[in-house]
């Protein structure tokens, strides 16, 4: 196996374990957001942000091979998303926050650890 296959690899089993991590705290805060508001929930949706943007950028450098087999990975569907949060965000309205976070973030995290795991699998050795 090719080296940026073997660093593709590695992201994306890196990608799977943190997204089991991060769809919970996506969940979390979107509850947080729709009425029992923490004092910590600006700054762990903050920090899921950052998770989420590592995310991005980890589907960027190695989803070119299954991109186009998903709708959800379509760039300007991604793009979208990414926008519809960040209006959200800009207006500070936590409903539409929590809305975005269900609607759009999440599903796409779900499909890409599944399909990044369908890829790892094919990649093995028989």
């Amino acid at each position: 196996m090719d080296d940026l296959r073997v660093q593709q690899n590695e992201a994306l089993t890196f990608a799977i374990d943190y997204i089991a991590k991060l769809i919970p705290a996506f969940h979390t805060i979107s509850g947080e957001l729709r009425g029992d508001k923490q004092e910590d929930t600006v700054d762990l949706l903050n920090q899921a942000i950052e998770g989420l943007n590592l995310m991005i950028e980890i589907f960027n450098a190695t989803a070119d091979s299954f991109r186009e087999n998903e709708e959800v990975f379509k760039k300007d569907a991604i793009e979208q998303r990414i926008q519809n949060m960040n209006e959200a965000l800009k207006a500070h309205d936590d409903v539409k926050t929590a809305d975005c976070i269900e609607r759009e973030i999440v599903p796409f995290l779900d499909v890409f650890a599944k399909i990044s795991k369908v890829y790892l699998d094919t990649q093995k050795p028989d």
